[in-house]
């Protein structure tokens, strides 16, 4: 694999050919590589392998009420703005199985289930999402309460982030300082080129 070892937080360029190594080295360290792909002509997030599987040449038209995207043709991987979509469902799912019980003779067993998905990467977190994530993390990672489900999956992702490069009419990002440029709550900031 290429070497990168930019300082924590720093920017820089990722090559083509090693963000396909980072994607394979990542799964192979075990962890779940999710990001962005086009599925019913929308942005959403689902497993991803490679830049084969990222929505290049797309950019999103959003206004009150609207969202579409538009394939253009460009060369860029990563050139819409978010749509419905959410990283929580993959922090805070809607339905997590957390016990097994059945019946034994007059009471019954039970079984708790151990949190058996993978570690996950999120690949191409915008800003705004990543100052999302960092307040589920003030509700469900409270020093005096934390949601168990949660810290286990967010204390063992990783997080790829993106800058934003055309923030719509409809965005807040700039007005709440939570973009378009991402400042905390990454890895590492970096671009495909």
């Amino acid at each position: 694999m290429t070497e990168l070892t930019p300082e924590v937080g720093s920017t820089f360029a990722l090559p083509k050919p090693a963000f396909d190594q980072l994607m394979s080295t990542l799964r192979s360290m075990g962890y779940q590589t999710i990001g962005p792909t086009v599925q019913q002509e929308v942005i959403t997030y689902a497993p991803v392998e490679g830049l084969k599987d990222l929505p290049r040449g797309f950019t999103s038209v959003q206004d009150a009420g609207r969202y579409r995207l538009v394939y253009t043709g460009h060369p860029r991987y990563f050139d819409v703005t978010p749509g419905a979509a959410s990283w929580k469902q993959y922090f805070f799912p809607p339905r997590v199985e957390m016990f097994n019980a059945q019946k034994s003779g007059a009471g019954w067993e039970i079984e708790e289930t151990q949190n058996p998905s993978p570690p996950l990467a999120l690949i191409a977190v915008r800003p705004c999402e990543l100052a999302a994530i960092q307040i589920q993390d003030r509700v469900f990672l409270r020093e005096e309460w934390s949601d168990p489900i949660y810290r286990i999956r967010r204390e063992s992702a990783f997080i790829l982030s993106v800058n934003c490069l055309h923030p719509c009419g409809t965005c807040f990002c700039d007005s709440m300082g939570t973009g378009p440029e991402a400042t905390s709550g990454f890895e590492d900031r970096k671009s495909v080129v």
